[in-house]
Order: C-alpha cells, then sequence, then structure tokens
C-alpha cells in the first residue's frame, strides 16, 4: 500500500487553533447531535441518504436531526485562516490528494474547483471531498479522502467519481 501524502499548511494562529480544538465548530443547528436531540425516524433517514449517496454527495436537507458528520461551508473561515475562506482550505486538500494521484497513476491533471466537502472528528478531521480535476481535453470529477490533523494534509484516498 502507498504510503500518504502528507502536505503542510502554514502556521495556524492560536485563535484559529483554539477555535479548531474547541466546540465552535459544532455549535450550530445543524451539526453533531446527542441521542436526546434525535429519535429512530432521524437515524433511519440518514441511513437511507448515507446508502443513497456515501461520505462523498450527502445531502443533509434529506435528513431529520441526526448527525454523523457536517457539511463545509465554503464561504466560511472555519478552518481556513483569514483572509482565506473554507473553499480554499478545501481546494489546497483537493491540491494534496491530486498530487498523490498524479505520483501514483503518472498523470498530469490539474485541480479546476471543489463541488462540495462532508467532515467529521476523527484524528483531527476527516474530509471526504467531490472535486473537479482537468487534464489537456477534459474535466473529471474526483473523491478524495483527506485527513487534517497538526497543520498537516494526510491523503487517505482518491479516485475517479462516477459521473
Amino acid at each position: 500500500m502507498d504510503s500518504p501524502v502528507v502536505e503542510r499548511i502554514p502556521q495556524v494562529s492560536d485563535s484559529k487553533r483554539q477555535k479548531l480544538e474547541g466546540d465552535e465548530i459544532f455549535e450550530d443547528d445543524n451539526s453533531s447531535s446527542s441521542s436526546e436531540d434525535y429519535d429512530e425516524n432521524d437515524v433511519r433517514m440518514w441511513d437511507a441518504e448515507y446508502e443513497r449517496s456515501g461520505d462523498y454527495d450527502f445531502d443533509f436537507t434529506r435528513i431529520g436531526r441526526y448527525k454523523d458528520f457536517n457539511p463545509v461551508n465554503f464561504n466560511d473561515s472555519t478552518f481556513a485562516e483569514e483572509p482565506e475562506t473554507d473553499e480554499d482550505f478545501v481546494g489546497h486538500m483537493c491540491k494534496a490528494a491530486l498530487k498523490k494521484y498524479n505520483h501514483d497513476k503518472g498523470t498530469n491533471l490539474e485541480f479546476a474547483r471543489a463541488l462540495r466537502a462532508n467532515f467529521h472528528p476523527s484524528a483531527g478531521f476527516t474530509f471526504c471531498i467531490s472535486f473537479e480535476a482537468k487534464d489537456a481535453s477534459e474535466v473529471k470529477p474526483f473523491h478524495a479522502r483527506v485527513r487534517y490533523l497538526s497543520e498537516e494534509f494526510f491523503v487517505c484516498d482518491i479516485y475517479p467519481a462516477k459521473p
């Protein structure tokens, strides 16, 4: 098995580190919940959506109050250091994943744009990202799973998505 690509990102400020280490990320209504906040129907709806879409194209509007992971809001700077946005942050992860893919497959794909991303806490945070990459003649959909821990990206997997 190939070792994951590790990309170091610029130093995160103390205020950003406190935010990422605290519970602020999960304070809104669309975030992680305790078992008191959801019922069996919520879990059933979540399971059905996960079965339909998996980690990458999960539609949070189709589920109830139960949350196992959360959508990344590309307009926020929850993970990014301002003036960058979380869309920029996700773009850095996509580029790291494509670097691994290009190395492993002998290709020369370039990052085009991030489509959506979900995350869940793990050892750090794990991001499931849908994005587009381009070569000379076409744009191709991709999925990548990237872990963010201690200011580093660890590419867990990357593969072409089914169109």
